[in-house]
């Protein structure tokens, strides 16, 4: 799968944004996808725990609210987005739940 950028791409993308490799110009572009379970959701904000094992925190705000509405604490996600300009998370635009079992 061409598109799909994997859940360790994503760590590493963040991982050089907070040492200062890439500048936040960069940062904002770079669309990311994250797939792995959802460890808490709350108050516009969500943390996914990606199937490389890493936490992701993801900023709601620009998703639209039935894709993540009932989302429960381990559910199964594939969280698209974009790096943001600070590199500590991902800025969600789209949220699939998936079919597989948790």
């Amino acid at each position: 799968m061409r598109h799909k950028i994997s859940a360790g791409f994503v760590v590493f993308a963040l991982g050089l944004v907070l040492a200062g490799a890439v500048s936040p110009a960069v940062a904002e572009e770079q669309v990311v996808r994250v797939d792995g379970l959802v460890q808490w959701i709350g108050g516009g904000q969500m943390i996914v725990q990606a199937d490389t094992g890493a936490s992701v925190g993801v900023d709601l705000t620009s998703v639209p609210q039935d894709e993540y509405a009932g989302l429960g604490v381990r559910d199964r996600v594939a969280v698209i987005g974009m790096v943001s300009p600070d590199g500590r998370r991902v800025i969600g635009t789209s949220i699939a739940r998936s079919a597989r079992a948790r």
